[in-house]
């Protein structure tokens, strides 16, 4: 497997492409406050201000840490094409209630700060299409891993420096993830097949030069499903990149394998 390469001598990267749904979400989270009011009473609120500070102050903290002052911060369409072909992706979240303030914050950023959103896309797939548009000028802010399945410039929050993933390790990522699935995201992946199997079947691929998605389906068919069914996991794992995505609001490509021919949600 390839490394992650630490970026030492700083890139001219020119813009920071934000994760504006864990941005709103982390900080309209931390401002809500429980009051016990006695007798069992109990209440919650929240100060918008205090959200609308820590917003401001993350966001600059960030400006100053990278050096970057040109900020993008992308959120998710209400309509995601991810479940008009799996109805069961994020079916678990449907329902739960989001923080106080959050629609709030959500209009606040987008007042105050270039903002994106693009129809039937999350906003991980338009940090990935920007990123790989721009793949020297850009730099992905996000703590979601899925993040890592992009190839081009990621932030650290802990060590504060930028570091590269190749497009190799991206699609290494990619492959892992198809593997294991995400109980977060509501999609399986292949039966018994846990993080510490999938490095196992694609180290084993690379060392004996098979292609990696080759592995992933034998993975899958050893475990008595199709290779279809292979495809609709990759689906769910891909963050776009600059081919899938026109940006004109279309249908996005679906993630194919190399030998198949493309075609739209």
């Amino acid at each position: 497997m390839q490394k992650v390469l630490v970026v030492k001598a700083k890139p001219k990267i020119e813009q920071l492409l934000i994760d504006g749904d864990i941005l709103i979400y982390k900080n309209t989270s931390a401002a809500e406050n429980e009051i016990h009011w006695g007798d069992d009473f109990w209440t919650l609120h929240a100060d918008f201000q205090e959200v609308k500070t820590m917003i401001d102050s993350e966001l600059g903290n960030l400006q100053r840490d990278s050096g970057v002052h040109e900020l993008s911060i992308c959120f998710s369409s209400p309509n995601n094409f991810r479940k008009k072909i799996f109805k069961e992706y994020k079916q678990h979240r449907s329902g739960i209630r989001k923080p106080l303030c959050f629609n709030n914050a959500k209009d606040y950023v987008r007042e105050k700060y270039d903002a994106f959103e693009s129809n039937w896309l999350e906003a991980d797939d338009l940090l990935g299409v920007k990123n790989t548009m721009f793949p020297d000028h850009c730099c992905i802010v996000s703590v979601d891993k899925d993040l890592l399945t992009v190839p081009g410039y990621h932030w650290d929050f802990e060590k504060k420096e930028m570091f590269y993933v190749d497009e190799g390790l991206a699609d290494y990522n990619f492959y892992m993830q198809t593997l294991t699935g995400d109980a977060t995201d509501g999609y399986k992946g292949c039966p018994g097949v846990g993080p510490v199997k999938a490095k196992r079947i694609l180290d084993k691929a690379i060392e004996e030069d098979i292609d990696m998605w080759d592995a992933v389906v034998d993975t899958f068919i050893k475990a008595k499903l199709s290779r279809d069914e292979a495809i609709l996991q990759a689906r769910m794992a891909y963050i776009l990149r600059k081919d899938q995505y026109d940006g004109l609001d279309n249908y996005p490509k679906l993630w194919y394998p190399y030998d198949e021919i493309v075609e739209t949600a």
